[in-house]
């Protein structure tokens, strides 16, 4: 029958009623704010679907394919009709919503419809495959165990999560049993009747507990444990499963129990053992309670993660209720219900057919039902928190203006990530962590921490201050000057400070200079005789603070100025043959260059040169001196070329 448009907008709002409420809890601090973290992925899960083409299965997994959960994991009973095989009723699944991943019902392996297309559950499992990228881990069946016996850690990169999908005394999930396997029967849960009883130590037993401490070892936060039948419940239902696996789940403190079979909606409270609570024991296949075993009852919304185990019946997706806490039909269920803290049947008002979606992060769970009914529910598995606190260092510890500090804060408690604010006591401010900053006086600097966590929708701060002690640099001394210099000649030096307190005084000390000592930052002396000296100098600051710095001068005699002269033969020379030009050179700084001009438009160098010149006259000759510094000298002489008398001859070499 079509949903009517009333019922449709009573459910919206109990939905929206639902959720407003979750809202003013946590902003009150009832229920643990959320981390500011992207939620790592969500998932959503249920059982007892049955048809999927009308009614309420049609519009649960309607619902579902606008759910965005990442994917589905059906904890079994996906058909009851006898006619309806795995394979045709995946399809209409995954017609519109694909990522199933499936444990087996009694209804789905021929436990309860016995006949022979739905005693194959290997067609649910070819037809609802894994889809996911993640790793399927088999248990110890033969065969494909996916479907069956199985875990799988998600995501598949840095998981945080590990599902464990078992299947406890489900007849003929192996399809072994070609005639009636089935409880009601008195069947044997055995390999015969493709039955697996999780006895204790057995071997289904001993790999499930090595899944649920294999995922702790290797530092995987949350463990959840599906599977169809139930232990404690209620609804209608005895412990189907035994006490030994259930003892043993709830002693390792799987965080979530996921199961169906019980046509309710049951939300227990948190269970654990303990010196008074020591495993769960039943009176005719029904559980005893305990008060002793529950560790929080479930009422302030959310449960500590690690403390205990939840479990969760999650009601139908389509198939019809049983009824809850119901003294009439089950009484011996009546006495378990203390075990929970949340029950809808077909006796609730508003009750619904539908899922839960669980939206899984590093540091929570938070779980919210999609009932078609105004009944709903939410609840959170919260990782503990202890109170913001913050604290920071800084390098180096004693710190001198201008120079650059170091500030490395730490964070603990709250919700991560954080923020850091700064504020050096300087009117300077900056955000991050490590920080660096510098002072440009001297002085005592309260330096303030302000620590933000993510915790929404109102973050949690924390600030702390510390003094920081600021000294003024080291004072320092500089002095500048000519290395060397002659004897005679007026020497400056200047002297420079820097650090310490202003103003400064100066003295200096010059032994063997004129004057000898003086004052002021300049200073200047003479050295009357050659060899080496020291200046010195000493600063004092406004703090009596002294430091010291020197200069190393040598002082020479002064250097000669250059001048050159030169000579040449023969005194007389006639043209054409050769003379001889020899030049000489003296002060400066050896060693010597000569440049030789003749008067006649030729030029050489050397010291010692020969020229002939062609014609009688007078030449200016010029020789040009220069010394090993770039000085020169030149010196200048007119060479009379005689002319040739009569009866005279020239002999030319």
């Amino acid at each position: 029958m079509p949903r009517s448009p009333h019922r449709t907008r009573m459910r919206l709002a109990a939905l929206v009623f639902s959720l407003t409420l979750l809202l003013v809890m946590t902003t009150l601090g009832i229920i643990p704010r959320a981390s500011s973290t992207t939620t790592a992925f969500s998932f959503a899960s249920a059982g007892d679907t049955s048809t999927l083409t009308a009614g309420d299965g049609l519009n649960s997994l309607n619902r579902l394919a606008g759910s965005r959960a990442d994917f589905f994991l059906g904890v079994g009973d996906y058909s009851y009709q006898s006619s309806m095989t795995g394979d045709v009723w995946c399809s209409q699944f995954k017609a519109k919503y694909s990522n199933i991943e499936i444990g087996p019902g009694n209804h789905d392996t021929g436990e309860t419809n016995d006949t022979s297309g739905t005693r194959s559950y290997e067609r649910y499992v070819a037809g609802c495959s894994f889809t996911l990228s993640s790793q399927v881990v088999c248990g110890p069946v033969a065969g494909q165990c996916y479907g069956k016996e199985y875990y799988f850690d998600y995501p598949s990169v840095n998981p945080i999560a590990r599902f464990i999908m078992i299947s406890p005394r489900v007849f003929n999930v192996t399809g072994v049993c070609t005639t009636t396997c089935n409880a009601v029967a008195k069947s044997p849960c055995n390999d015969t009747t493709g039955c697996w009883p999780y006895n204790k130590n057995d071997t289904h037993y001993n790999w499930t507990a090595s899944a649920v401490d294999s995922a702790r070892t290797t530092g995987i936060k949350w463990v959840v444990v599906g599977m169809h039948k139930v232990c404690i419940s209620a609804g209608a239902e005895s412990c189907n499963i035994g006490t030994n696996l259930f003892n043993m789940l709830v002693a390792k403190k799987v965080d979530l129990i996921l199961q169906g079979h019980d046509h309710t909606y049951e939300r227990s409270k948190q269970l654990a053992f303990n010196s008074a609570c020591t495993g769960f024991t039943t009176n005719s296949s029904y559980v005893l309670y305990n008060s002793s075993c529950v560790v929080d009852d479930g009422s302030r919304g959310f449960y500590t993660a690690g403390a205990g185990t939840v479990v969760i019946i999650e009601g139908t997706f389509g198939a019809g209720f049983s009824t809850v806490n119901d003294t009439s039909k089950h009484p011996q269920n009546v006495a378990e219900a203390p075990y929970f803290v949340k029950l809808m049947g077909s006796n609730t008002p508003g009750s619904g057919h539908g899922f839960l979606k669980y939206a899984v992060s590093t540091d929570r769970i938070d779980i919210q039902t999609d009932f078609a009914g105004t009944y709903q529910d939410s609840f959170s598995v919260v990782s503990p928190t202890t109170s913001l606190s913050a604290s920071f260092t800084y390098s180096p510890a004693s710190p001198t203006i201008g120079a650059q500090v170091t500030f490395t804060a730490t964070a603990s408690g709250g919700t991560s990530p954080y923020s850091f604010d700064w504020n050096f006591g300087d009117n300077s401010t900056a955000q991050g962590n490590p920080v660096s900053h510098s002072y440009t006086k001297a002085g005592s600097y309260n330096v303030a921490l302000t620590v933000r966590d993510s915790a929404a929708p109102t973050p949690n701060t924390q600030t702390m201050t510390n003094p920081v002690s600021v000294s003024p640099t080291p004072l320092s001394l500089s002095v500048s000057g000519p290395s060397t210099a002659t004897t005679g000649s007026p020497v400056a030096f200047t002297a420079t400070a820097s650090g310490g307190t202003a103003p400064y005084t100066f003295a200096w000390t010059a032994t063997g200079g004129s004057p000898s000592s003086g004052g002021g930052s300049s200073f200047t002396t003479t050295f009357n005789a050659a060899g080496t000296f020291v200046v010195s100098a000493t600063v004092t600051d406004a703090n009596s603070q002294t430091s010291n710095a020197s200069q190393q001068i040598a002082i020479s005699a002064p250097i000669p100025p250059l001048s050159a002269s030169f000579t040449y033969s023969p005194s007389s020379p006639l043209p054409v043959l050769p003379v001889t030009f020899t030049g000489s050179a003296t002060g400066g700084t050896q060693p010597y260059s000569f440049t030789w001009d003749f008067g006649d438009g030729s030029a050489i160098t050397g010291q010692s040169v020969s020229h002939s010149y062609l014609l009688p006259g007078n030449y200016l000759v010029t020789l040009t001196v220069t010394d090993a510094t770039g000085q020169s000298a030149k010196a200048s002489q007119t060479v009379p070329v005689a002319v040739l008398g009569i009866g005279a001859s020239a002999s030319i070499p």
